[in-house]
């Protein structure tokens, strides 16, 4: 809804993280992306300031729409040399984590290993399903009792709509395996783009693949460079954090 209480447009998939241009250490630009219907691709702004390194944030302007970048060509590869063995132990105790971290419950502290700062989700999302697991064989010399592990998961979102999200998240194992921390980026190859060029030219409301981000090829949809008629925000502008 624009600020004049007129018009209509939905977020199709997430919103795609698409850089950040820190001012100094407490201040920072960040960009978004996202598939807007109608509109197609379309990237933002927007002002931040966190005092404790992303421990608390506020946003600290309106939204700006800005030209969407090029794609940049890149090969991520496949983890060929699994550890099977420990991905079969890990699975069940990973799924214990994200359920209990996606509703933030009483038994997410059962889940952790010593030190965790985990909090979670406040059950703003539910789980639907651990799909994946990915355990790379360790390395010689590296501390087998300490694993990083990629996780595959999808998520109900209170709408209804299912997430697939991707997690690197980190486990120690002293009497049990427990999460120590956990971070989204995840590389995966099924998202990265495999050869670079301009971003796609506009292509109407074409719902984008799944996986598929402005910067992921000619099939991604179009990237929507100026605001609506009258120039403003679609959408208001979150306000600080609390």
């Amino acid at each position: 809804m624009g600020w004049d209480g007129k018009g209509v447009q939905q977020v199709i998939g997430s919103p795609i993280p698409a850089g950040v241009s820190a001012s100094d250490d407490q201040h920072a630009v960040v960009q978004l992306t996202a598939y807007l219907s109608p509109g197609g691709w379309t990237c933002m702004q927007v002002g931040v300031f966190s005092p404790n390194r992303g421990q608390t944030l506020a946003i600290t302007s309106y939204t700006a729409y800005v030209a969407c970048p090029a794609a940049a060509p890149v090969t991520v590869p496949n983890v060929t040399d699994e550890d099977g063995t420990l991905e079969a132990q890990l699975s069940p105790v990973l799924n214990s984590f994200f359920r209990a971290y996606g509703a933030s419950s009483s038994d997410l502290p059962l889940t952790l290993s010593t030190g965790s700062t985990v909090t979670g989700l406040a059950g703003s999302v539910k789980l639907v399903s651990v799909d994946r697991v990915i355990v790379p064989t360790a390395t010689k010399g590296a501390d087998p009792n300490q694993r990083v592990a990629t996780v595959n998961v999808s998520w109900q979102t209170p709408s209804g709509g299912v997430l697939a999200q991707s997690y690197q998240v980190t486990l120690i194992k002293v009497d049990r395996w427990g999460v120590l921390s956990l971070a989204g980026g995840a590389p995966s190859s099924d998202i990265a783009p495999q050869q670079g060029g301009v971003a796609p030219n506009p292509s109407g409301n074409q719902v984008p693949a799944t996986g598929q981000s402005p910067s992921a090829g000619a099939h991604a949809g179009s990237p929507s460079n100026s605001p609506p008629a009258g120039g403003q925000p679609s959408a208001k502008p979150s306000g600080p954090a609390r």
